[in-house]
This record gives structure tokens, C-alpha cells and sequence, in this order.
């Protein structure tokens, strides 16, 4: 049987000392794409129907995200190569923030049925490589990628196996089939948010202050979630006048233009410690994907104790100056944070949608059809409004 998918394909040419590992020499995984990859084409066809497996679930998708990085994949420097420094494997499916309705099933499977909504975490771990032993699930060795490495959600059907796949019942019979099956694909990018928001900043105390440099998708969640968890003063840095509004309307209490400050001769640590009255901000968030820029502002503006988490990919892997003096006098930390496996993230974030504490479908600002799946992207590379969906019901 067949089904329309977006496919795109790329030319496979190695910048001179490019060395792949083991596991690339093994997989056909490249784990810096922006190295390898040129020329990618992005195309409708009609390709085979995944085959389920014994512990598969088949998903028809209702909706598919799309990310960032999605965007850094289409995007193509001087010499025709992608954009996107990170794990990739030509010609692939993108699309890894899908849901849908399972519709078939393998024999090993239990815990679904055949008419579940469901949708599915990226971070595909294997489970018994030295990272996932000791619970490092992202960081997992022999990591599969939906949408980079195997085929992804922009497509009629995908399969997952079980162990990554959760259940949207919930949020579906809270907000009903139509508007739920919009929420399901919201799940995996506000899991990004989550990981970096609540588990990598080691908790958030009612009363503090945050800050979120970047109103994106996921910049959005991580302001939706530290006005949840209590934070008395949360500021938003954002240059886009639409993600600006959207920034306020999720909880930011000050949301200022890098851009319009640079020309009053006043920087984010400024305006952060005039309103902090001098404390500083006990959580910050890089989610613009700038860290050479942000970092010495975010590094002079931590309060005693806090954490800079930095969510975002730099698809040019840029090094970011940081003023360790000062870090060290204010006992912060800078953490990395890098998707959403373990730590019960899924599940808290599917009860927390499905609660209705915070209405995500503010979220979702573009809508498209399959066949213009590519324009999603390119219209999510402009970085104006919140969450492009591609749809397929």
C-alpha cells in the first residue's frame, strides 16, 4: 500500500576532514549533517506504507509540528550545504512532533489498541548503551531520530515502536477530536520546554525570577510553564513584534526588543536588574539559538544560585564567551538541556495539556496541508508567530 509523504533528498559529500566514526561507518548516520549534506530537494511522492513489526504500532497521523530545526535542515549555506549540524541520514521524512490514531498493531503490543490517539517521543534510545545505563537517555549512543534519521510525521502514516509511543485519550476527551488531535503534536515540543524549563534548571521555586531569550515554539512553553510553576517576575527578549505579543499573552511580565534596547544603549542585564532590583534572574533560558551573543548578558544578570539552561541549537555550533568571574561569585551554573526522554516528562506534559491549566492551542498559528508541507517550513525559517501544523484530517 502506498502513501504521500514529504521526501527530501541530498547529495552525500563530505567537507575535506570530515572523518565519520563507527557508528556512521555502521549506521549511514552522520552525526554533524551540516558536514555531509548538500543540494537537499524537497518533494511529494508516493512511497510504501511502513511495515509494522512485532512491537510496532502503525499511527495514521492527524497532525505534524513543525520545528526549528526542520527549518536549519532546509536552509542551505554558500556551497549548498544544510544548515543543520546534528544526527541526519538522506533521503529522509521529516517531521518528528506527530500525532494520530493507531490503526494497526503488532503482537507484542498490550498496552494500545487499535483506535488509541496517540503520539510519540523523538528520542529514540536504544537502552543498553552505556548512556542509557546510567539514565542518560538523550544522550543515548545509537539515538534515532524521527524526522532525521528515520522517517518522520509529515507523512500519511508512520511507525513507531511501543515503547516511545504514549496516549492523547485524555487530552482529546478534554478539548475533543479535532482541537485534541491539533494538542497532541504540541506534546513533543513542550517536552523540549519542560526538560529544560522544570528538570535541567533543577526545579523552579514560586517567587523567583526568569527570563527566556527567544519566543519561539519553544521559547513560548518555557514562559507558559515558569508562569505555572509560580515565578514572580518573568522577562521575554524577543525581536519579532508577533512573538513579542504572543511572549505577553504566555506569561511574560516584561518583554523587551534586543534590537530596540541596543539602540537606547541599554542590554538585557540592564533592564533585568533595574526590574529585579539588583538580584538578578534566578532562572534563564536560551532558546534563540544565539549563545555568542547572549551568553556574557545572561552570565552578568544570574542571581545567586541561579542557572542558565540552554535549550536552543546553534546550527553553526557557535562558542559562547561566558564570564566565569562572575559565575563563580554567584555560585550559578550553566546546563545544557537536549530533549525530552525519561524523567516522566511526557506524561506530566499530556496531564498537564489535558488539564487545561494553560490553553496551548494559543500555540498553533499556521495551518497546511500535506502538499504544502515545504512552505510550512519555509514560513517556520521566517521566525514570526508561534507553531506551523501541518494537517491530514
Amino acid at each position: 500500500m502506498k502513501m504521500k509523504a514529504l521526501v527530501v533528498h541530498a547529495v552525500r559529500a563530505p567537507k575535506p576532514g570530515y572523518e565519520f566514526d563507527e557508528f556512521e561507518k555502521r549506521t549511514g548516520i552522520v552525526r554533524n549533517g551540516a558536514m555531509v549534506w548538500k543540494d537537499a530537494v524537497y518533494g511529494i511522492e508516493e512511497v510504501e506504507v511502513p511495515q509494522v513489526g512485532d512491537d510496532d504500532v502503525l499511527i495514521k497521523v492527524a497532525a505534524c509540528g513543525v520545528c526549528g530545526s526542520d527549518g536549519h535542515v532546509h536552509e542551505k549555506d554558500k556551497d549548498g550545504y544544510i544548515n543543520f549540524a546534528w544526527l541526519t541520514r538522506f533521503p529522509l521524512i521529516p517531521g518528528h512532533e506527530f500525532c494520530g490514531e493507531i490503526v494497526e498493531k503488532g503482537k507484542n503490543v498490550e498496552t494500545f489498541q487499535v483506535g488509541d490517539y496517540v503520539t510519540a517521543e523523538e528520542m529514540q534510545y536504544c537502552g543498553h548503551c552505556e548512556e542509557c545505563r546510567t539514565y542518560h537517555f538523550n544522550q543515548c549512543s545509537n539515538l534515532l531520530e524521527p524526522g532525521s534519521t528515520i522517517p518522520g510525521g509529515m507523512a500519511e502514516y508512520i511507525k513507531v515502536n511501543k515503547k516511545f509511543v504514549w496516549s492523547i485519550n485524555d487530552i482529546v476527551e478534554a478539548y475533543g477530536v479535532d482541537d485534541g488531535l491539533e494538542l497532541g503534536a504540541l506534546v513533543e515540543p513542550t517536552g523540549i520546554a519542560y526538560n529544560g524549563t522544570i528538570i535541567k534548571s533543577g526545579g523552579i521555586h514560586p517567587g523567583t525570577y526568569g527570563a527566556v531569550y527567544g519566543a519561539g515554539a519553544i521559547g513560548l512553553g518555557c514562559i507558559a510553564l515558569m508562569r505555572q510553576a509560580g515565578m514572580a517576575k518573568i522577562f521575554a527578549f524577543e525581536v519579532n513584534e508577533e512573538r513579542q505579543r504572543m511572549a505577553k499573552e504566555f506569561g511574560a511580565d516584561f518583554v523587551f526588543n534586543p534590537v530596540v534596547l541596543s539602540k537606547q544603549d541599554l542590554t538585557s542585564r540592564e533592564v533585568i536588574m533595574e526590574h529585579t532590583n539588583g538580584w538578578g534572574c534566578d532562572l534563564q533560558i536560551e532558546a534563540a539559538g544565539k549563545p555568542d551573543i547572549l551568553y556574557p548578558q545572561m552570565s552578568l544578570s544570574v542571581a545567586a544560585g541561579g542557572s542558565i539552561v540552554n535549550i536552543a541549537h546553534s546550527p553553526k555550533n557557535d562558542a559562547a564567551p561566558v564570564n566565569v568571574a562572575q559565575m563563580i561569585w554567584r555560585n550559578g551554573r550553566v546546563t545544557g538541556s537536549n530533549g525530552h526522554a525519561g524523567d516522566a516528562i511526557f506524561k506530566n506534559v499530556i496531564g498537564l495539556i489535558a488539564a487545561k491549566r494553560f490553553d496551548y492551542r494559543k500555540l498553533i498559528t499556521g495551518r497546511y496541508a500535506l502538499d504544502d508541507a515545504e512552505q510550512a517550513i519555509i514560513d517556520t525559517q521566517k521566525a514570526s508567530g508561534g507553531k506551523n501544523l501541518i494537517k491530514m484530517r
